[in-house]
């Protein structure tokens, strides 16, 4: 997915959220669409109130924010990022929420 503005807009949801395997990147743009994607306003998922989102397997490239939490309309969210890469150009925005990213452990077999 190529996005202008937001990829993904979350507020007020009370259920669990599950985005996998999600893909955000400027892939295959004119260079005119790639001057507003680079215009500094590019975001991936904003979410301002979820009480359960789970982002795995997915990749971020080249936005100006990842993922934003802010405080939204019914408060904030809780948010577990897993298996998921980010280049060095945008990041994890927290301006209200929780966040965590980990790794999933290794299971050795004997």
């Amino acid at each position: 997915m190529s996005v202008f503005n937001t990829a993904i807009s979350i507020d007020g949801l009370f259920d669990s959220i599950r985005l996998s395997r999600l893909h955000i990147w400027p892939f295959n743009l004119t260079p005119n669409q790639m001057s507003i994607y680079n215009d500094g306003k590019t975001t991936g998922v904003l979410s301002g109130g979820a009480d359960d989102l789970q982002i795995s397997n997915s990749l971020f490239f080249n936005l100006n924010s990842a993922v934003n939490l802010f405080q939204g309309s019914s408060g904030t969210t809780f948010a577990n990022i897993s298996n998921t890469d980010f280049d060095n150009y945008g990041g994890l925005v927290v301006s209200a929420g929780i966040i965590s990213k980990y790794k999933q452990p290794v299971i050795e077999r004997a």
